[in-house]
């Protein structure tokens, strides 16, 4: 009997499956927060699955009896314990993935699939309100400044976060979101793509424009400034608009003229006397004209196969931005002796970046399409136009990373980026702060405190010019003229109302007496004596 006993026992627990145990820290490493329930969920249904627990939260594997009874006397049921015991590793694995702020809700579960109830009811009603958001959001989305990958990767992460919710993205909708979030520069590759047939696979829509985006890095070259300066040499606009170089047109006359700024873009002419330098700069893809006999750009359109502008400028593409990048040109090469009264720059301690709301102040911008705003000190965000450099006329002093925004007030200095980007360091006092060399110590630049703001000097200041002039003499004038009669003289003198030291002209000069002389050596008196 007691070999049978052996035998019978053996097999009851050989047939009793063995306790599955969890290490949560190692097995759920992603804690469930109000905001990533379908990630969280996803996760613990992956281990449960893979354990073959899963029917133990959805209410597959009931609780069997607590007892059972054999020749008519009632005893502990060894499937209960089994059930109990591994309900309650489960239970536990669940609680130890869940964040404080939400274990009050499931403390008072006694068993998995209470808990995993009350979780599935409390999200429930949140679900269709994330499946919104996170919808807008891939409208919303656009590439910025971020290269390809990143801005389709964003797209992804996104489309992955709907399918866990139960609301997931075609391929079809995917490849409209990355369409339309591509900014202007892929216009003529987006209306190719939308003029395709059918059968388009996103992948295949991804290689094609990191293909595309790296044509247009090799094509496109950073804006340069140049500087044009005009000394000694005379810049004039010949006709037709071709320029000539040092040289004087014919035709015009023999005086005194002025020098001119040329601008082959703008065709705006600027007296020299305006300025004694001006500033040109050119878009991405145009030259500048630093020498007559310059070599034509190489770049050539994808789209209108015509050479001098790349595809992101062809204006058979873009007819409407025609007129728009004619004024931005006039406008950049405009100069004038005199700047209107603006607003010093503000030293900011507790600012991240340089703002300023005018593109004046900027020597070197771009347009900004990235969803970033400057977040002000009432809450409100202010929308980025565009990003550049610059640097302070007062000081040699870099501003790197300026942000535009026309809504703000002032213009504001970035202490610590200030730091970051040129060697110095600030010094603060009651009334003013001190600019100084890291290096040496020697100050560079001297700031005021008004009204317990720190202000930079002015930068602009109008230039106050004196035309200075000195009356000249008569006998310089006539041989100015090329020794013109004293008639002719007088009247050249009066109809241009030129400045003469004396009122009278002058009848004696020396030149014209020995060069105008017409008597004959041989008709001259010789008298001896």
């Amino acid at each position: 009997m007691s070999g049978e006993s052996e035998v019978h026992d053996s097999a009851i627990s050989s047939a009793v499956p063995a306790i599955v145990t969890f290490n949560p820290a190692a097995q759920l490493p992603l804690k469930l927060t109000p905001s990533n329930f379908a990630s969280w969920r996803s996760q613990l249904e992956t281990l449960l699955l893979g354990l073959d627990l899963f029917s133990y939260i959805d209410g597959t594997t009931i609780a069997p009896d607590r007892t059972i009874t054999e020749n008519g006397v009632a005893k502990p049921n060894p499937a209960f314990q089994l059930w109990f015991r591994q309900d309650k590793l489960i239970l536990h694995a669940l609680r130890c993935s869940i964040s404080e702020g939400i274990y009050s809700f499931v403390s008072g579960a006694s068993t998995s699939p209470a808990a995993w109830l009350i979780l599935e009811k409390l999200y429930a009603s949140s679900a269709q309100s994330r499946i919104i958001h996170l919808k807008g959001k891939l409208a919303k989305t656009s590439k910025g400044n971020r290269d390809i990958l990143a801005f389709v990767n964003d797209l992804k992460s996104t489309a992955a976060e709907l399918a866990l919710i139960g609301a997931p993205v075609s391929d079809l909708d995917l490849i409209v979101y990355c369409l339309r979030g591509l900014g202007e520069e892929y216009g003529a590759f987006a209306a190719a793509i939308r003029a395709r047939g059918p059968g388009l696979v996103l992948e295949d829509l991804i290689d094609s424009l990191v293909e595309y985006e790296s044509d247009l890095k090799e094509q496109i070259k950073p804006p340069v400034p140049t500087a044009f300066f005009s000394q000694g040499q005379r810049y004039s606009s010949g006709s037709g608009g071709n320029p000539s170089f040092g040289r004087q047109q014919r035709g015009s006359p023999r005086g005194p003229s002025s020098s001119w700024a040329y601008s082959p873009q703008a065709q705006v002419d600027s007296p020299r006397a305006s300025s004694p330098q001006a500033h040109l700069f050119f878009p991405p893809g145009q030259a500048s004209p630093t020498s007559h006999n310059q070599r034509r750009p190489t770049v050539i359109c994808q789209f209108c196969e015509r050479p001098g502008h790349s595809v992101r400028q062809c204006f058979k593409l873009f007819p409407e931005e025609r007129q728009a990048y004619q004024a931005r040109q006039t406008q950049a090469h405009h100069t004038t002796t005199s700047a209107p009264p603006s607003a010093p720059w503000l030293l900011d301690s507790a600012a991240s970046h340089h703002v300023t709301p005018d593109l004046g102040n900027l020597s070197l911008y771009s347009d900004y399409n990235g969803p970033d705003e400057i977040l002000v000190g009432d809450g409100t965000g202010l929308k980025i136009t565009h990003i550049g450099s610059s640097m302070l006329q007062n000081s040699a002093l870099q501003l790197n990373d300026v942000l535009c925004a026309p809504a703000i007030k002032r213009k504001l200095i970035s202490v610590a980026k200030l730091c970051r980007t040129n060697p110095i360091l600030v010094e603060f006092f009651a009334d003013c702060f001190v600019v100084k060399d890291l290096r040496t110590g020697a100050p560079l630049l001297k700031g005021e405190n008004n009204g317990d703001v720190y202000e930079l000097p002015h930068e602009m200041d109008t230039v106050h010019l004196a035309l200075v002039t000195t009356r000249t003499s008569s006998t310089s004038w006539h041989a100015r003229f090329g020794h013109p009669s004293s008639h002719s003289l007088s009247s050249l003198l009066r109809t241009h109302s030129l400045p003469v030291a004396s009122s009278s002209v002058s009848s004696h000069c020396d030149s014209c007496i020995s060069n105008k002389s017409q008597t004959p050596f041989w008709c001259l008196l010789f008298i001896k004596h």
